[in-house]
């Protein structure tokens, strides 16, 4: 009686053969064929296969793989539970606003969550972010000219990674408590812009741009609508101002 599993089994070898041929030679695909025969014939004779796997000239049965023991299967259980406990604490324990007991719970945690960097501020962005920031300048060129930019710029800030320093040293401005320490930096980012661009007097502002509320938003705001920034420092620089400090 014709045996059709016996009969489909013995196809799909020759299709697994056939794509291993290019990697294995023809010695494996002889050793194959000669395997699947015996097995069909064996199934027909209602018989339990008996044939010997018959390897190519030269090859060795390869040996069989190591099983961990239950021993190192914890250890690396263990391993793996305290990394995953340890991405999420950073990411909980990441930028404020944060309450104290994630900040006692990751303590013991905290040179490892350091070591691999783990903690890249993710609350930043989600799940409510809040506002960020930007420089804006007005440069007035040696010739009278006057050319305009801003920290950071999406359009001439590339690649990503370029604009995400600029975006950082927005937020690190912010970031400062001192109200006279952060003009003070602020006065060094235009005295820098200034070295870099040539101009003679540079108008500059640290602006925040705020994220409008759901429901504004689905009304039909936009996301740079006018009323969404808010300036929060503002001044004009000449070149004259930077000259005691020898920049620029």
């Amino acid at each position: 009686m014709f045996d059709l599993l016996a009969y489909t089994k013995h196809l799909t070898g020759k299709l697994t053969a056939a794509c291993l041929v290019a990697a294995a030679g023809n010695s494996f695909l002889r050793w194959r064929s000669e395997v699947d025969t015996d097995l069909i014939m064996s199934r027909h004779s209602k018989t339990r296969p008996v044939a010997e796997r018959k390897l190519p000239v030269g090859s060795e049965e390869p040996p069989a793989q190591a099983k961990l023991s239950a021993k190192w299967r914890a250890v690396i259980s263990l391993a793996l539970m305290f990394h995953l406990l340890a991405v999420f604490f950073a990411v909980w324990n990441g930028a404020p606003p944060f309450s104290p007991f994630p900040q006692t719970v990751a303590m013991p945690m905290q040179r490892y969550i350091g070591v691999l960097n783990l903690n890249r501020g993710n609350r930043f962005f989600a799940p409510d972010p809040g506002p960020s920031h930007i420089i804006r300048y007005t440069l007035t060129m040696p010739d009278g000219s006057e050319k305009r930019g801003q920290l950071p710029d999406a359009k001439n800030h590339w690649p990503r990674l370029l604009y995400h320093r600029y975006f950082m040293l927005t937020e690190h401005l912010n970031a400062n408590e001192s109200e006279a320490a952060r003009k003070q930096m602020f006065k060094t980012y235009a005295g820098e812009i200034l070295k870099q661009s040539g101009a003679d007097t540079i108008e500059i502002e640290f602006v925040q741009h705020g994220i409008p509320p759901w429901d504004v938003y689905m009304n039909g705001t936009k996301l740079d609508d006018p009323e969404s920034f808010r300036k929060l420092i503002g001044e004009k620089y000449q070149r004259q101002d930077f000259m005691d400090g020898g920049s620029p």
